[in-house]
C-alpha cells in the first residue's frame, strides 16, 4: 500500500474534460505555479521517471530527502509525460482512457 502522503492532492493532478476550457485539463495546471525557496534536489521532467524518481527519494525514502526539498520542474501545463490519462468523457462513466 502506499504511504499516505503519496496520496495527497491525487485529485488535483486528474485529467478530465473541461467543457468551459474546451480541453482535458488537470485542475493543476488552471493554478498559478509557485517558484520553490529551496531545492536539495531538483528533478527536471514530470513523466513517469521524474515523478517516480522524486516520489522514491522524497516520500518511499524519507532518509535522504524531505518532501519539501524535492523541486519537480515540467515545461508542460500537465504531468505524465507522454501518457495522457482521460476521465469523464461524456457517456463512458468511471472509465479512464490512457493514450
Amino acid at each position: 500500500a502506499l504511504p499516505a502522503a503519496s496520496a495527497v492532492g491525487h485529485a488535483a493532478f486528474g485529467s478530465r474534460w473541461r467543457p468551459d476550457w474546451g480541453d482535458v485539463m488537470a485542475p493543476a495546471a488552471a493554478q498559478t505555479p509557485e517558484v520553490p525557496e529551496h531545492c536539495r534536489l531538483a528533478v527536471v521532467g514530470a513523466g513517469w521517471g521524474g515523478t517516480y524518481f522524486a516520489w522514491r527519494l522524497s516520500i518511499d525514502d524519507a532518509t535522504l530527502f524531505n518532501p519539501s526539498d524535492v523541486c519537480v520542474f515540467e515545461a508542460n501545463n500537465r504531468v505524465g509525460g507522454r501518457i495522457f490519462s482521460v476521465r469523464d468523457l461524456p457517456g463512458m462513466g468511471d472509465m479512464a482512457i490512457d493514450v
